[in-house]
């Protein structure tokens, strides 16, 4: 039988690539105007996860400095579903694979697979979050958007997923993904923006 014609083909993705990483996480927190909205004091959950973010230990440290230099006080909480077995030995193995551990970023990590509803949604679903979390006074999640590798939609890896998937652990995890199935992955979009509601209400952040 005879096989069509072939030829090889090379495939070249624009990526801009980041020279100075250190630099380029300031300018984006400086971005924020911390300064006139937060008090010296407060909590703030730093939400890492366990996607492979390049070097993102430096871009976690950078991220914590910059918030102790404003008089905060920032800790780590993993924020990865139900990666690590969903129990804090499992999680801290996993932030520790990824360069992230106490000592490196100079602040707690709060590991636990505890969450509380925070909220719900209007068909009765429970928004889940990580106590630790849930307890801070602010919230930052260190994400990257990307494409999902199950499934294709108009939201798939990033912010959203972070805040739902990621800081609602075990539960969480399982929850949307088992509700998505009747309502498909708009669920995280709904659940997001209720996260982000109740936060904004809670911190006036």
């Amino acid at each position: 039988m005879p096989f069509p014609k072939m030829t090889l083909v090379r495939q070249r993705l624009c990526a801009q690539k980041v020279e100075d990483v250190s630099a380029a996480v300031t300018k984006a927190l400086q971005g924020l105007d911390l300064d006139k909205s937060v008090a010296p004091g407060r909590s703030v959950a730093v939400g890492i996860g366990s996607r492979g973010i390049s070097r993102i230990s430096l871009v976690a440290s950078e991220c914590v400095k910059f918030l102790k230099e404003r008089g905060l006080s920032p800790f780590v909480v993993p924020a990865m579903g139900s990666h690590g077995g969903n129990r804090p030995e499992g999680e801290l193995s996993v932030l520790a694979g990824l360069g992230i551990t106490e000592s490196a970023m100079g602040v707690p990590i709060q590991a636990s697979g505890e969450v509380v509803e925070i909220s719900h949604l209007d068909m009765g679903i429970p928004v889940l979050m990580d106590r630790g979390a849930a307890d801070a006074d602010h919230i930052v999640v260190i994400n990257r958007v990307k494409p999902h590798t199950k499934f294709h939609g108009s939201i798939e890896s990033g912010l959203t997923k972070m805040l739902t998937v990621g800081l609602g652990k075990g539960q969480g995890a399982a929850l949307y993904h088992r509700v998505a199935v009747q309502h498909s992955f708009t669920i995280l979009q709904k659940a997001a923006s209720e996260i982000v509601k109740e936060c904004w209400t809670a911190t006036r952040w």
